[in-house]
């Protein structure tokens, strides 16, 4: 479940208590506790967390400080999978575009490596998981694949200690069944697909020049683009794409280099595109982006 995965695969697992008593509220929210504080991780004091670590939180389309580290969320497969269903299949491929396009963006903003981890897999079953009973008076919360098991209960499944309480019993659905009925897409039981997290390593490969080059920021007065650059930008060229990776996607009459202060002004050719997205594409002198800003 994303309330006790997410954090379990963050850089501030290190800060959570694991010893949570059965009968408190963070355990039937699935959510584990700050070690200090003793308070439930909510979103933002992980984001608070994240911070004392010395970690940027990147929200939206931001691309932060490339000379430090930082965490970044992206992607809605789980809340899709959720709302839509077994729909949620014919989707997979936009998610994968949208989550290629943003480590395209913070490789060309700079970064050497992004690290993408998921919090859980998912099951998705074509009309829906059978359902198997678990009564109520037996546990303390019950989702459609996991639920907490309640203080002195027994049950026929199999049961396993919780990472963040060993004292808190788990009872994950057996098999493909779910404790709920009607339910096509679900996670938090113990299956493969379920448990196993992909990590996948991105290294740039032109980190010596997207170092070199900072794209400070981007203004529009009327028709013109004003874009401007710090650090070595004397081999550089600045597009306005539609598309970043695609040439032909240019609506400036050509690529232009900055001043000697670093600065550029592209001017919109195709006026007909105002209130569309666009992007500021920075390019090294063989062609290939370096910076990017997006939905400009």
């Amino acid at each position: 479940m994303t309330p006790t995965a997410k954090p379990a695969v963050s850089p501030v697992a290190h800060l959570l208590r694991t010893d949570l008593v059965p009968d408190a509220q963070d355990v039937v929210d699935f959510r584990p506790a700050i070690m200090t504080e003793n308070k439930p991780l909510t979103p933002d004091r992980f984001r608070k967390l994240l911070d004392t670590e010395g970690f940027q939180f990147l929200s939206g389309a931001e691309t932060g400080d490339p000379e430090g580290i930082a965490w970044t969320e992206h992607g809605r497969l789980d809340a899709d999978g959720h709302h839509d269903g077994i729909r949620v299949a014919l989707r997979c491929e936009e998610h994968i575009r949208i989550i290629t396009e943003r480590i395209e963006s913070l490789l060309a903003a700079g970064w050497t490596s992004v690290h993408v981890v998921t919090d859980h897999g998912w099951l998705l079953m074509p009309g829906s998981f059978p359902k198997v009973d678990l009564p109520k008076y037996l546990t303390q919360t019950k989702w459609s694949r996991c639920a907490v098991l309640a203080e002195q209960a027994q049950c026929s499944f199999a049961t396993f200690p919780w990472a963040w309480s060993p004292a808190v019993q788990i009872v994950p659905a057996p098999g493909v069944h779910a404790f709920l009925g009607g339910v096509s897409y679900s996670h938090g039981g113990m299956s493969l697909q379920e448990c196993r997290i992909p990590e996948i390593h991105v290294r740039s490969s032109a980190q010596g020049t997207a170092l070199a080059v900072r794209l400070v920021s981007v203004k529009w007065v009327n028709l013109r683009c004003r874009v401007t650059l710090e650090g070595n930008f004397r081999s550089v060229t600045v597009d306005l794409r539609l598309r970043p990776a695609d040439p032909e996607s240019s609506v400036v009459d050509a690529p232009r280099a900055p001043d000697l202060s670093g600065i550029v002004s592209l001017v919109l050719v195709r006026d007909e595109l105002v209130g569309d997205s666009a992007c500021v594409v920075v390019l090294a002198s063989d062609g290939t982006v370096i910076q990017k800003l997006s939905q400009i």
